[in-house]
This record gives C-alpha cells, sequence and structure tokens, in this order.
C-alpha cells in the first residue's frame, strides 16, 4: 500500500472530530487515499455521506452521482458534514439536457436558481427535503417534476 501523508492528516481529522457521532467506518484504499462514509438513513438516496482524500485534494459526497464537493479545510470539513447531517445544509446537482452542468450545497430552504432547459435535483440527509426543480414555467412557479 502507497503511503499518503495528507490521506493521513485528513484521517485524524475524522477521529478527533467526530469521536463519537456519527460513526464513520474508515478505509484505507491501496492507492494510498483515504475514505470514511456514514450510511443514510433507511429510505434515504443519499446513499451515504463520503469523506476522501483524491490526489491532494478532500472531498466529501453522498452516493449519486455528481454530488462531490470539494473542501479546503479541517474546519470547512467538520461544518459541512454536520450541517448535511442536520439537514442544514442540501446537495444539489443540476442538469441541463441529461448532461451534469453542475453541484453545489445551499442551505435549506433556499430556493436553487435554475436556468431554462435545467433541472436540479435536491438530495437530504434523511430524504425529508428531497426534490427535483425546473425552470419557473410562463406564470413565474418552478416546476417541480418529482422527487429526486
Amino acid at each position: 500500500m502507497q503511503s499518503n501523508t495528507f490521506a493521513e492528516i485528513v484521517k485524524g481529522w475524522i477521529d478527533q472530530s467526530f469521536r463519537t457521532s456519527p460513526a464513520f467506518v474508515r478505509h484505507r484504499r491501496q492507492d494510498g487515499e483515504f475514505e470514511a462514509s456514514v450510511r443514510a438513513p433507511r429510505g434515504s438516496k443519499a446513499g451515504h455521506l463520503v469523506v476522501f482524500t483524491y490526489r491532494g485534494d478532500l472531498w466529501v459526497r453522498f452516493s449519486p452521482p455528481n454530488m462531490c464537493y470539494s473542501v479546503d479545510s479541517r474546519g470547512e470539513l467538520v461544518s459541512i458534514v454536520r450541517q448535511l447531517l442536520s439537514e442544514r445544509a442540501l446537495f444539489i446537482a443540476c442538469y441541463r439536457d441529461g448532461a451534469w452542468s453542475g453541484t453545489t450545497l445551499v442551505r435549506r430552504g433556499t430556493v436553487p436558481k435554475v436556468k431554462r432547459g435545467e433541472v436540479a435535483h435536491v438530495v437530504s440527509w434523511t430524504g425529508q427535503y428531497d426534490e427535483t426543480i425546473g425552470f419557473p414555467t410562463s406564470d413565474g412557479k418552478r416546476s417541480t417534476v418529482a422527487p429526486a
């Protein structure tokens, strides 16, 4: 197994910042990178919350495709993980004509700005706030397609 100093640092951050909850499953990959994951509640489309390193970068993701967010520091990592687990923050992945066009995090209650031709899939930790949002219709209302 390869050695990866940054992966070891991030493992330490997880160990120190989340001593009791959530109960991360930690995994050191053959390429030396690090992953820590927590399974989402039953019925959630989030699947897992995963913290992982990749080539010197730190990421947080949910299981669905393209739900990845780059993290710059230990403080930001801890804040984002706690906000996602408490559903104060939600993942949004946008698609234009079926092709991924971007991912971000938003505070719960924020209506995502969707451009013409785009669809935004909002995914929350428990699934309680999941929805799929389309471009506003001619009457100014957002078209809510179906739950994500």
